[in-house]
């Protein structure tokens, strides 16, 4: 079994419902009783594999659902405030149709840019890179199985960090939610020496990706 990474969507909150879904952002945010269904859900999935170590946002939405996968698979949980998504600012709470055509312009064009209160593009992923990378390099050398609960976002800067090779960044994953899982959703990453490969997505079943 090749050591693997499990990129872990943190369960819903009352921002993420599909016909008014808000930005999140920085926001302390309890799980409904759907996302904590969803993250019995990827729990149980991740429990058929030796899962060892769960490190997570130090938001409250990421932090219950690192809290549930490892009442499941009984591995330590780690709070790493590195693992937030992007500080959007001021766009907190708006409506996610009406800010992330800013929030992709700023990605994409404008990098350097910070947000109204918030973060530049730039400056977030200079913190979550580097730990993506520890992270790889560790299981590569010590294989087993982790999981890393964070958020839509950072799963976008992921693939499209993984797609460039670790060497620049791939733009077409950034901000486009079709490469996204839903809330409660994990992206495994294989780590096979030098090389690593992103795999399908999985809820754990039951619910429609």
């Amino acid at each position: 079994m090749k050591p693997t990474l499990w990129l872990v969507r943190h369960g819903a909150t009352e921002l993420n419902k599909a016909d008014g879904e808000r930005v999140r952002g920085h926001l302390q945010l309890p799980l409904t009783d759907k996302g904590q269904k969803q993250a019995l859900r990827i729990g149980a999935h991740l429990s058929k594999f030796p899962v060892d170590s769960i490190y997570h946002s130090d938001l409250q939405h990421a932090a219950e659902t690192a809290k549930i996968i490892s009442h499941i698979t009984g591995a330590q949980v780690h709070p790493d405030r590195d693992l937030r998504t992007w500080d959007p600012g001021a766009h907190e709470g708006q409506k996610v149709r009406d800010v992330m055509p800013i929030l992709k312009h700023l990605a994409h064009r404008q990098p350097n840019v910070a947000t109204p209160g918030g973060e530049s593009f730039h400056a977030w992923a200079k913190k979550f890179l580097p730990k993506l990378d520890k992270h790889l390099d560790e299981l590569k050398r010590r294989g087993g199985h982790r999981v890393l609960v964070t958020h839509g976002r950072n799963i976008e800067l992921a693939q499209s960090y993984l797609s460039g090779r670790r060497k620049k960044l791939d733009h077409k994953y950034l901000l486009d939610k079709k490469y996204l899982g839903p809330p409660g959703s994990a992206l495994p990453v294989e780590v096979d020496g030098d090389e690593w490969k992103a795999g399908e997505v999985t809820t754990g079943g039951g619910e429609k990706q």
